[in-house]
Order: C-alpha cells, then sequence, then structure tokens
C-alpha cells in the first residue's frame, strides 16, 4: 500500500474539511497535514494556545515559527511553510484539496 501525505490550507469557514479533521474553528487560514500517524496544524502564535484547547485529541499543534529555518531573512509566507513541510515530512504522494 502506498503512503501518502495530506495537506489543507483554509479557514474552517471555506473548509468543512479542516474543520472535520481538526475540529478548530477559526476563520483565518491555517494548515493541516497528516504524515503517517501524525496529524498537525501550524498556526500563527495568536491562535496557538486556543487551538490547544479546542482541537481534536490527536492533533498536534505547532507555531509557525517551529518550522521557519534558522538565520531565515525576508519573507517567510505560506509557500515557504509548506515547502519546508514538504520537505521535512517526506511522502511520495500527497493529497490536497482541489480548491488549493
Amino acid at each position: 500500500m502506498i503512503k501518502y501525505g495530506k495537506l489543507i490550507f483554509a479557514s474552517s469557514i471555506q473548509s468543512a474539511d479542516i474543520f472535520y479533521a481538526t475540529g478548530f474553528h477559526c476563520i483565518d487560514p491555517f494548515l493541516y497535514f497528516e504524515h503517517g500517524d501524525l496529524e498537525a496544524i501550524v498556526l500563527p502564535p495568536l491562535e496557538y494556545d486556543r487551538a490547544l484547547s479546542q482541537v481534536k485529541k490527536n492533533i498536534k499543534v505547532f507555531e509557525r515559527s517551529e518550522f521557519m529555518p534558522k538565520n531565515k531573512k525576508g519573507k517567510f509566507g505560506i509557500r515557504e511553510l509548506i515547502h519546508t513541510i514538504l520537505n521535512k515530512y517526506k511522502s511520495k504522494i500527497w493529497k490536497i484539496p482541489a480548491s488549493m
């Protein structure tokens, strides 16, 4: 069986899939990913504490800065975040929704 990762970047309002997967209601987009047994969300610092108390028990909550490369200068946007996750969690196949 081929192992694959799953990646969604959306708000809970835009995507029922991300709300169903995480149980976290947020009007701003955030990143959800699965890799093997890991299910996780990546959020800005302002949402971190609220997410810890609201997400489903099996979801790991990361603050966005945990994925920023050391000595990073310049912009670290969603593209760079996704690129970092894809490089860190290697999967041959990543499933993403058509809306991405």
